[in-house]
């Protein structure tokens, strides 16, 4: 099925952000990776395994779900504040430039 071959992270930051299982949601698309933390931000990984851009997506509670809407630059993000209150994101890919 499946060719397996183990990844070697670009830099620290990756490394260290892997390492320390600070990652609470996955999601792919624009030739990247965007991993969603514990305490809110998002990190863009890019296609060498480096961190390339980093940001602030909720100010409080962890990242919960994340998704790129297709054909456009969109990244929606949704963080629970309380049991009872998530938090919906909408960030501009081309703001992250």
């Amino acid at each position: 099925f499946f060719e397996v071959s183990q990844v070697k992270l670009g830099d620290d930051e990756t490394r260290s952000f892997f390492e320390n299982n600070e990652i609470s949601s996955v999601c792919s698309g624009s030739e990247s990776l965007f991993l969603g933390s514990e305490n809110g931000y998002v990190r863009i990984i890019g296609p060498s395994w480096k961190v390339v851009r980093s940001f602030h997506a909720h100010e409080t509670g962890r990242i919960t779900h994340m998704r790129q809407v297709e054909g456009t630059s969109l990244l929606v993000t949704v963080s629970v504040r309380t049991a009872y209150f998530p938090c919906l994101g909408v960030e501009n890919g081309a703001d992250f430039e």
